[in-house]
């Protein structure tokens, strides 16, 4: 049995207690369905949001040989400024490449090394948003912007839906949502395979994102709410 793990975030709202859940326990199901109070509508969700990091994740699948490779990054952090006009909202996004894990600490240095990420030369994996879209007669949002990579920036869409909206024991409003990508990882100069004859790693990488966000400015003295990153800021920003 795995045990119970506390997953409080000390930055968001210090004084409230940790919750718990199991060490496999995922934050949302693989379909997303609309389930929300009705104080709380979930086509009201503009406002200023922070990623709570201790309840979200951030993970991939590739293809090795006839089967698939997971993983997830350790460090993340995101926010999003969600306006009336929802294609003008932005999210910020950054992953400390260095954290990635995989459950296999040799494949893991491998990761991290010149012939993949390099996080030596590029600790960061960012992303940024330049449009939104969202119709009132579906729970599904797409999101364009450029994910940059070892310092080659390209432009990727995700596409996810949002789940609950609600207003928790401590009168934080946190919103559920979930986000999927593909990539080409040659694209970012990726290209290393261990097959000289073919291919053994697979060039599609699947991102996935699974987010629980608290809306700061309904408290603000609750959440730290991180500035916009410019090119040199080293903290870390990721929806």
């Amino acid at each position: 049995m795995l045990p119970l793990i506390p997953t409080g975030n000390p930055s968001v709202n210090e004084n409230r207690k940790p919750n718990y859940q199991t060490g496999n326990q995922t934050i949302l199901k693989e379909v997303i369905k609309m389930n929300t109070d009705t104080n709380t509508p979930a086509n009201n969700l503009t406002g200023k949001w922070v990623m709570d990091p201790s309840n979200s994740n951030v993970t991939f699948s590739v293809r090795h040989l006839i089967s698939k490779v997971k993983g997830s990054f350790g460090e993340f952090k995101g926010e999003a400024d969600v306006l009336e006009d929802i294609s003008a909202s932005t999210v910020y996004g950054v992953v400390d490449v260095s954290t990635i894990n995989t459950e296999d600490e040799e494949r893991d240095a491998h990761l991290r090394s010149p012939e993949f990420f390099d996080v030596g030369a590029y600790p960061k994996m960012t992303f940024k948003t330049n449009k939104w879209n969202k119709t009132e007669a579906s729970d599904e949002i797409t999101l364009e912007g450029e994910l940059t990579i070892r310092d080659v920036t390209r432009p990727v869409t995700f596409v996810g839906e949002f789940g609950k909206v609600r207003v928790d024991s401590s009168g934080e409003t946190r919103a559920e949502l979930k986000l999927v990508a593909k990539i080409d990882r040659t694209e970012w100069g990726i290209t290393w395979d261990s097959n000289l004859d073919g291919i053994a790693i697979g060039e599609e990488v699947k991102i996935t994102i699974e987010a629980q966000a608290v809306r700061t400015d309904l408290q603000p003295d609750a959440v730290e709410v991180p500035d916009e990153p410019d090119d040199d800021d080293d903290s870390l920003v990721f929806v």
